[in-house]
C-alpha cells in the first residue's frame, strides 16, 4: 500500500530535498506551489482515513474493550448485553486520499500556512488538524503557540532528521494499530474491503495488475 503525502511549498528545490529526506517512509509524494491549487487537490482526493467511519469504529472498539492494552482493564460487560457492530458503508480507508499534508508557513504572502490549514479543516470534509505538519523558517512564539492550540506539529526549516522520523514513525504506528483492529473485525462489521476507491479522476495507488479488467462482449457473427 502506498500512502499519499501532499507537500505545499513555493520552493521547488526544497520539495525535492524533503522527498529525499523522507524517502525511508512508504510515501507517494505530490506537491503544490499555491494554496488554491492545494485546496482543490485536497477536495478532489479527500483524506486517506474516512473520518466519519473512524469515529464510529473507535467508539465500538472502545466499548468492546479492544482499545485496552491490558484486556483485564477493559470494561466488564453484562453477559446478556451484546454490543452490536456498527453498520459501515464502504471501506474505512480511501486509497486515493491523502494521509498527510506538509505545509510551509510562508508559501504565499496573502495567506499564511496556519490560516490555510484552519480553512481546510473548517471547509474540506474529512481533514483534521493532526493530518497536517507545519514548516516555518523561523519559529516565532506566535506561530508555536497557535500551532499548539490547533494541535499541529511544527518544525523549523531545514528539518532535523530525528525529530521528523520520530513523528512520522509515531503516526505510522498509530495507523497500523487502527488498521489491524479494522482487519480483525472485518467480518463482524460487514466490510468486504479495507480500501474504498474514489471516483475523482485521481490515479489509484494500487498497481494496475490488481484491478479487475473489464471484458468486452463479442458481437454475434452471422
Amino acid at each position: 500500500m502506498i500512502y499519499k503525502v501532499l507537500i505545499i511549498d513555493d520552493n521547488h528545490s526544497y520539495i525535492d530535498t524533503l522527498k529525499v529526506n523522507l524517502s525511508a517512509f512508504p510515501f507517494h509524494y505530490e506537491s503544490a506551489f499555491k494554496f488554491q491549487v492545494a485546496e482543490k487537490m485536497l477536495r478532489e482526493a479527500g483524506s486517506f482515513i474516512d473520518r466519519d467511519t473512524e469515529s464510529v469504529l473507535l467508539e465500538y472498539f472502545e466499548k468492546t474493550g479492544q482499545l485496552e492494552a491490558d484486556k483485564k482493564k477493559a470494561a466488564v460487560l453484562d453477559e446478556d448485553k451484546i454490543i452490536p457492530p456498527p453498520s459501515v458503508k464502504g471501506g474505512p480507508f480511501r486509497s486515493a486520499g491523502y494521509l498527510l499534508v506538509i505545509v510551509e508557513q510562508n508559501t504565499e504572502r496573502n495567506i499564511k500556512g496556519l490560516d490555510f490549514i484552519e480553512q481546510v479543516v473548517r471547509t474540506v470534509p474529512g481533514f483534521r488538524s493532526p493530518d497536517f505538519i507545519l514548516l516555518a523558517s523561523s519559529l516565532t512564539p506566535s506561530i508555536v503557540s497557535r500551532a499548539a492550540e490547533m494541535g499541529i506539529p511544527v518544525f523549523e526549516k531545514p528539518l532535523r532528521g530525528k525529530e521528523t522520523t520520530s513523528l512520522l514513525s509515531e503516526k505510522m504506528e498509530q495507523l497500523k494499530k487502527y488498521m489491524d483492529l479494522v482487519s480483525r473485525n472485518m467480518v463482524d462489521l460487514g466490510i468486504s474491503s479495507l480500501y474504498e476507491e474514489q471516483r475523482t479522476g485521481e490515479i489509484s495507488s494500487e498497481p494496475e495488475h490488481s484491478k479487475p479488467r473489464r471484458t468486452r462482449k463479442k458481437k454475434d457473427e452471422s
